[in-house]
């Protein structure tokens, strides 16, 4: 009996040595994860607007939305927004916005003054983590004219003499007559590193060629950027150079990370050409000398085929196409070891795995998370090499997760990525009460949302009514696709709305878990993580300024004036003249402005300096931002595809004025708040002294010297250099976009 209760004993020791040494490896995990989830930003912005293809005049509908914030949501407040040019980074404007309770929304005004192309909508809010915006929303778009007075176009063509790439210019008028005499600008080497700018003229015939150097081409920034300039209108395009011929990408990305000797392995596969771009084809596959298998590429440059390897053999895929050509050698066979695989990680509550080679000397584990989350960790057992598990998956939220086999000391042998829950997507459909709609009809829209959780009784909703021809699916975001997928494996190939295609096939989705894996987050990170790894330098963007006096600070605290739409504020600085905007005190109606001012007898020696923290913050920001062009494989651009086909117009409805026979006394100060001191103003169609809009409805603003502007005089609205008056603001008086309410 002492025999037996001792075996008892002891095996009661070993199980519970087992635990404990499971627990504590968890513990360990959850602290690790918790510290690397304080190291990185977990909140996301999204922001749906209202299309993506627009023309200049036009107003930018949007609402954004702050999702999985880790701050208090009263900690974002503003919402930056810039409009930049795709070529030459250029800010075009930038406008604030409110957030409150995590949602902001309004519209952005399109002057004229934009010209025809590709820009992007670069968003953040106001917190920043280490001298960086917490999250970025980008936005494409296509901006397209109205009314053109003449058109160019930009060729490549095909030359005998490969060391030179020759362009072509063709500029016309309405007319089609050749545009004579228009000077040309050109840049090498776009973007982020311009190059040397040139100059050159337009010939008789409206013709101008571009010689360039192949190899002086930027092979990171291979784009001709060109202007044309000619009575005051200028053109802007863009095209990709060819640069000195380099092979197309063609990468292997075994699963869990090795080909493993004599080991099963699914392999996936992606091909891209020298441009970046993905490439569809097929190839054959090699061991040795023999031919074991035919693989294929989608149209997305993304594949998959099985091997099982033997180490001493050599594995080769040879591709012989017009497109591609050349023998490429898979990663090099290791030593068995453990790994794990997965048909299916695209799956609804279970996740079934394969696990290959457990007979290992330590303890195994496989745990599931997110990095920063922690849902499930257990021991494997190791008498058996070959094992096939069912993991239920109700503990996990939806979307994407990974399972990582490690060892007792946290080494990681495996890894792979799988979506859970695919099936539980809420729908949101949309009915009309009529098909076909007549003018000044009235229509019945009806929203339902099935949810998946049944007691959801409130949901938000932004609805944008526009023309089909004015949304571009290349450019289109959803907030679906974006949270589950580009948030977590960053830029894809393109597919539109991949995640309603699920049901039908699940082909993209696959490839891309097998061979995109985590962008954000990594392992060695991860087990690095310690206490006190935290975004320490958090903070908020500011809008502050000085005061001067004669060029130098002031020496004690004044007062400034401040006038908001019509109600006067004072704003307070130091002994030193510095002074901070809060924004509860700048907050304006939309597209409307804020004045600071010195309401002295003798204002003269006073100037104002603004820093202005969120655009300097676009500057910075935004000459490094990889913006992706939807265009790389064009030969041929004419600024004619941006001129606003006859289908494309908006019908707009005819305005009515509401005029009040009560005066106010604050009538003055309104009308002439939003009128430089000439009493010179802009209506919100670019008109200069608009005489069909007065100086105080909305999109109107004060003309500035030295932009262009319509004229009423002008019966073909030809854009003029507004000069500016005399009586031009002086230093002392500050006027400014505010923080816009609605």
């Amino acid at each position: 009996m002492t025999k037996i209760y001792s075996i008892l004993f002891a095996l009661a020791l070993i199980f519970s040595s087992n635990v404990n040494s499971q627990d504590r490896l968890i513990d360990t995990l959850i602290e690790k994860m918790n510290n690397y989830g304080a190291s990185k930003s977990q909140t996301s912005l999204f922001i749906h607007y209202d299309k993506n293809v627009y023309t200049n005049h036009e107003y930018v509908w949007f609402t954004g939305y702050l999702l999985n914030h880790d701050e208090e949501l009263k900690d974002y407040h503003t919402l930056s927004i810039a409009l930049v040019r795709n070529e030459n980074r250029n800010i075009w404007l930038e406008n604030k916005f409110v957030i409150k309770n995590g949602i902001s929304s309004g519209c952005i005004y399109l002057p004229d003054s934009l010209t025809a192309g590709n820009y992007q909508l670069v968003a953040f809010t106001n917190r920043i983590a280490n001298n960086l915006p917490e999250e970025v929303f980008i936005q494409p778009i296509t901006i397209k004219n109205v009314f053109s007075e003449f058109t160019c176009s930009l060729s490549l063509l095909d030359s005998t003499d490969s060391d030179i790439v020759r362009v072509f210019i063709k500029a016309r008028k309405p007319d089609l007559l050749p545009l004579e005499s228009a000077q040309i600008n050109y840049i090498v080497g776009t973007g982020t590193s311009q190059g040397k700018e040139y100059e050159l003229d337009l010939n008789k015939t409206g013709e101008a060629f571009i010689s360039i150097d192949r190899k002086s081409i930027p092979a990171e920034n291979n784009k001709i950027y060109v202007q044309v300039h000619s009575k005051g209108i200028l053109k802007d395009m863009s095209l990709t150079l060819p640069t000195i011929k380099r092979k197309p990408s063609v990468l292997f990305y075994p699963e869990a990370g090795y080909l493993i000797n004599k080991t099963k392995n699914k392999v996936g596969w992606e091909v891209k050409s020298s441009e970046g771009m993905p490439i569809s084809i097929s190839a054959i596959l090699y061991e040795d000398n023999q031919i074991i298998d035919t693989i294929q590429t989608s149209g997305y440059g993304l594949g998959s085929f099985e091997l099982t390897p033997k180490i001493g053999s050599y594995y080769t895929v040879k591709v012989s196409s017009g497109i591609l050509n050349g023998v490429y050698q898979l990663p090099t066979i290791i030593e068995t070891t453990p790994t794990l695989s997965i048909d299916n990680a695209i799956v609804a509550d279970t996740l079934k795995i394969k696990l290959h080679n457990i007979n290992s000397d330590n303890k195994l584990f496989l745990i599931v998370h997110r990095f920063n989350q922690l849902f499930l960790a257990f021991e494997i057992n190791r008498n058996i090499a070959e094992q096939v598990l069912n993991i239920p998956l109700s503990k996990l939220p939806k979307g994407i997760s990974e399972i990582t086999l490690i060892d007792h000391l946290q080494k990681p042998y495996a890894e792979r990525l799988f979506f859970a829950h695919y099936d539980k997507m809420p729908e949101l459909s949309i009915g009309l009460n009529k098909e076909i709609v007549d003018k000044k009809e009235q229509v019945e829209i009806t929203l339902k949302l099935d949810s998946i959780k049944a007691k959801a009784k409130n949901a938000l909703v932004s609805i944008a009514c526009v023309q089909s021809n004015r949304l571009d699916i290349r450019r289109s975001t959803d907030i679906e696709n974006f949270t589950y997928l580009q948030q977590v494996l960053g830029d894809l190939p393109f597919k539109h709305l991949p995640l309603k295609s699920i049901i039908e096939s699940n082909d993209y989705l696959e490839n891309v878990l097998l061979i995109k894996g985590w962008r954000k987050y990594n392992w060695v990170g991860l087990i690095s993580a310690k206490e006190g790894d935290s975004l320490t330098e958090r903070k908020s963007l500011e809008m502050d300024g000085v005061l001067l006096k004669n060029s130098y600070p002031i020496t004690k605290a004044t007062q400034i004036n401040v006038l908001v739409d019509t109600a006067f504020g004072f704003i307070n600085t130091n002994s030193k003249g510095y002074f901070k905007l809060i924004p509860d005190d700048i907050i304006v109606r939309s597209q409307k402005r804020v004045k600071l001012f010195m309401n002295k007898e003798n204002a003269s020696p006073y100037s104002l300096k603004l820093n202005d923290q969120y655009y300097e913050m676009h500057k910075t920001l935004d000459s490094k931002l990889y913006f992706v062009n939807y265009d790389d494989t064009v030969r041929s651009i004419s600024t004619g595809e941006l001129l606003l086909k006859r289908d494309e117009k908006a019908n707009q409805l005819q305005e009515v004025v509401v005029k009040s026979k009560i005066k106010s006394e604050n009538d003055y100060l309104y009308n002439n708040f939003f009128v430089n001191k000439c009493g010179d103003y802009v209506c919100r169609f670019n008109y200069l002294n608009c005489t069909l809009h007065s100086n105080s409805e909305n999109g109107t603003r004060a003309a500035v010297a030295g932009e262009k502007y319509r004229s009423q005089k002008d019966n073909n609205g030809q854009l003029i250099l507004y000069k500016g008056c005399k009586n031009e603001l002086d230093e002392s008086t500050m006027i400014f976009n505010g923080i816009f309410f609605k």
